[in-house]
Order: C-alpha cells, then structure tokens, then sequence
C-alpha cells in the first residue's frame, strides 16, 4: 500500500469502546468482519484525526507525531483489513465477512429486556418463585424426578427432545441480549469434544462496557432460572386453588431436574462455561483456565506432609500435564499481580469440579444406570415375547443412555493421551 503525506484515509465501519480497558487501551473492532485490536489513546487519536478528513501530513502535524510513525500506524491497520481507501483509490479487501442473525434490527427491537424495571421484576419474580416452590413444596429434586412416567421409552424420546429444546432456549437467551446490549451473534450447532452442542457465537461484545457484556454471559441461566420459578408458581397456584396436575406435575419436575443439571454444569470451570467466560471477563485474565492450574500444581508442590502426598499424586495424575508440570516448577510463571486473583479464582475452580462431580454421583449415573437396567429388563422379556417392537424401543432406550456418557470416556481416554491428562 503507497502512501503519500497528503493522502486521506477511508475506513471500514469501525467502531471502538468508549471505556478503557485497565491498561488505557481501547477495544476497537470492523464491525462486518468482527476483527478486533487494542490500541491506546494516541492511535485513536490519529483514527479520528482521519475521520475529520485530515491528511497524514495534517494529522501528524495536529498530534505532534512524526509522518513516519503515522504510516506505520496505517500499514498496521492495513494488514487487519481495516484501511477502505486511500485518496480516491480503494484498497483490495480480502476479509471475511460474518453473517449475523437479524442484523438488520437494531438494539432498539430489543433493548427493553435489558432496562431497569424488567430485570428487577424478572429477578424479584425469579427469587420469589424459587422460594416459594421450596418452602410451600417442600420438595428436593433427585435423579427419580426423571422418571415421570412408567414407559422408559417416552421418558427417553421426550426428555431428548425437551432437553434440546432447553438447550436451545438457553443459547437463544444469550443470542437476544446480545442483541439488547448492541452486540451481534449466531446460534449455531457445535461439539464440545464429541458432544453435539448448541452454541452462540458472539460478535462485537470486545467494544461493549463491561456490564453488558457480563449481561450476554449470563443471559443463559438467568433465563434458567427463570424457568425454574414460572414451574414452581405454577405448582404453588395449582396447589392453592386446589388442582392436581398429575402426570404434567410430573413432567415439570423432571424439567426443573434437567434445568438444574446445567445449571450446575455452568459452575464447572473445567470448561469454558457462561461462568468461566464471565470470570475472565471480570478478572481480566485471558489465559485463566491454565494460569489457575499452574497456581494450584505449585500449591500442590509445597505440600510434604505425609497425608497430603497421596492427594499430592493423584492431582499431579489426573489434573496436571507432564509439559505443565515443567512449566510451573518455576513460580515466576505467574506474576506477582495476578496471584491473588488465581488465588481467589482457584476456590471456583475447585468448588466447580466438586459440584459437577457430586451432580454426576447423585442424578446423572443414578439415572443412566436405572434407564439401563429396567430397558434391560424389557429387552428380555421382549425377546421371550417375540415384542419385535420391544426390542428396538429397548435398544434406543439403551442408546439415549448410554450414547453421551461413551461419548465422554472417548474423549477423556483421547485427552490423556494428547495431554497426559483428562483434566
């Protein structure tokens, strides 16, 4: 790209944050490609400069920059497919577009979901359900709320496809305040590891104040919880005036178990859930999954009483990658600023794993193992039968069981070996 000291500068759609990040910088993204950079004040500053028409020349005079420096500047911007023209020449454009739902709507079709009164009804309203469902109920969910029926093969059929639609409702609920808050995102359908997911992918949150973009990261189970409350008010009403529900009340609980169950899930800081993305977010860490474990082997180091060895072992076996461990046998791997933030994180961290564990221990195998064994029973007896139709509703049963949790053991025995750990 030539440039010559009276040229002006045209630029793509470019937008930037009008906060600072902690360093002084400033996100700044293209809006249709969503390519994103930091840059501090004096680099924003000769991009104003140039949407005031400014030259170069005016422009390095204006900032008491030298000509040299300013089109380094542009050759940089250039390279990011941000420079649209040159003078009167158009600069080739190679980037790639992204394609966003409804982005022609703006914020304003959806900016009243983010306002003050709604989200103080819609949480008082949460809360209150929420309370109310275990006070006047009185009732702990377990793995047996699943099992609101005695035809294992409607639980199975309609629990897949309510828990795709719950799924889906969740990411949808980040995709339209995205929206609200100015941003732009996809739903789309994705793997974590080899779990079939739905995911949003998220546009231009980079230039958005930090309390709108802690919004779109909790979106998901603020709406889950919401869920939860609308159930439970609505056994709470059916009880007061007197209405059994039945077999629907049935069907609710097991959608308020299944609901809680990613709940739970999103407190696993294993993966990159909604609470992960929103910790490194607040925490200003970019690299927090890692620099926390680094944290914790060298923790775990300094640990050399007999008793702790044990556990010593087993976290270094199935936590710790040998190529991390030889990492973090230096402390310096992490500065001394950020320690007390991994330090405050590593809590999460480890309260995380616990509960997905013990949701693991307590529902989801209890679960599997009786749809299991009772689809085996059906089975058998089928096949004494002749049931032709039995023993295929049997072995779907059994595939819908068992299919996520193969799917699981593949991909932590493929971790291990990629890794040296499953963690």
């Amino acid at each position: 790209m030539e440039l010559n000291s009276s040229d002006t500068i045209g630029f793509h759609d470019i937008r930037y944050s009008t906060t600072p990040n902690t360093d002084g910088s400033y996100n700044m993204v293209r809006w249709d490609t969503d390519e994103n950079i930091n840059v501090n004040e004096s680099a924003l500053s000769i991009i104003k400069s140039f949407a005031d028409k400014k030259t170069i020349r005016e422009t390095a005079e204006h900032l008491n920059i030298s000509i040299e420096d300013v089109k380094g500047f542009l050759k940089f911007l250039n390279t990011l497919g941000y420079i649209k023209s040159v003078g009167e020449k158009k600069v080739k454009d190679n980037s790639v577009r992204i394609h966003p739902w409804f982005s022609r709507y703006s914020k304003a079709k959806f900016s009243w979901l983010i306002s003050r009164p709604v989200l103080l009804v819609s949480f008082i309203y949460s809360i209150t359900g929420i309370l109310l469902g275990v006070t006047v109920l009185q009732h702990v969910p377990t793995y047996k709320d699943f099992f609101w029926t005695d035809d294992l093969f409607i639980i199975s059929i309609v629990g897949a496809i309510v828990g795709w639609a719950l799924i889906f409702n969740h990411e949808l609920a980040h995709f339209i305040f995205a929206k609200a808050v100015g941003a732009d995102s996809i739903v789309r359908y994705s793997n974590r590891y080899l779990y079939l997911a739905v995911i949003t992918e998220h546009y231009h949150l980079a230039v958005l104040d930090k309390p709108f973009r802690y919004l779109v990261y909790l979106a998901g189970m603020y709406v889950d919880v919401f869920l939860i409350a609308t159930i439970y008010f609505v056994f709470v009403i059916s009880k007061l005036v007197g209405i059994d529900l039945d077999l629907v009340g049935s069907f609710l609980n097991s959608v308020v178990i299944l609901l809680i169950v990613g709940i739970v899930g999103e407190f696993n800081m294993f993966l990159e859930t909604d609470l992960y993305n929103f910790f490194t977010d607040y925490l200003n860490q970019d690299n927090l999954y890692n620099d926390t474990k680094r944290y914790l082997i060298n923790v775990a180091n300094k640990w050399n009483k007999p008793l702790l060895m044990p556990i010593k072992k087993l976290l270094k076996k199935v936590m710790f990658s040998q190529n991390l461990l030889v990492r973090t046998n230096n402390p310096s791997t992490i500065t001394k600023s950020d320690r007390n933030v991994i330090h405050f994180f590593s809590y999460y961290y480890i309260a995380g794993i616990f509960m997905a564990t013990i949701l693991v221990i307590s529902i989801t195998l209890p679960r599997d193992f009786k749809f299991i064994v009772d689809s085996l029973e059906i089975y058998t007896t089928s096949v004494s039968s002749r049931d032709v139709m039995g023993i295929l509703k049997s072995f779907i049963i059994i595939l819908l069981a068992i299919f996520p949790n193969i799917l699981l053991i593949d991909a932590i025995i493929k971790k291990q070996k990629k890794y040296g750990t499953f963690m």
